[in-house]
């Protein structure tokens, strides 16, 4: 069963999980340039990424605006949400809602970003180099993703019974 967790948002990241193939594959976002401030989640690499992958399931944390945050910030994220939504239908992969204090309470991660870095690499310690920039920075939305998927393997019952091995993430 392959299984792809979503962290939407510009930062955010995707996640590929195979069950049979005992592999995990993780990448930053698809976004495209939508305004001089604002990012959105490319449609076109969307659907790339989920025809390359064929997720059996598609696992999106539902989240909304954020406190603070402007209507255009919202209005923007809200699109790009949208966007994962349609290229999921559009592939005919069912979309599972999971909010984030449900997945993360079932796998016991911190609120704090950092943290959720630190949680994937114990849940998913193949998957590590993934969770790093080419700087040294972290890569939450990746983190995220990947625990996400994880949760979906579990939500499904189909929790890998040996250690995932890393790979590319498809093209």
């Amino acid at each position: 069963m392959r299984v792809m967790g979503v962290d939407p948002g510009k930062a955010g990241g995707l996640a590929l999980i195979d069950t049979e193939l005992f592999t995990v594959a993780v990448c930053d976002m698809p976004v495209e340039a939508a305004t001089k401030s604002r990012d959105l989640a490319s449609p076109t690499g969307l659907a790339q990424a989920v025809h390359a992958c064929a997720p059996d399931y598609l696992f999106l944390e539902e989240v909304g605006s954020q406190p603070g945050e402007g209507a255009v910030g919202a209005f923007s994220f809200g699109r790009g949400f949208g966007r994962i939504e349609g290229v999921a239908a559009g592939a005919l992969v069912p979309v599972w809602l999971v909010r984030p204090q449900e997945w993360k309470r079932q796998l016991q991660v911190p609120a704090d970003k950092g943290r959720s870095v630190t949680r994937a690499k114990q849940l998913l310690p193949s998957a590590s180099p993934a969770f790093h920039g080419p700087r040294g920075g972290t890569k939450d939305g990746r983190a995220e993703a990947a625990l996400i998927a994880f949760y979906g393997c579990l939500k499904l019952q189909q929790v890998p019974n040996k250690p995932l091995v890393l790979v590319e993430f498809p093209a």
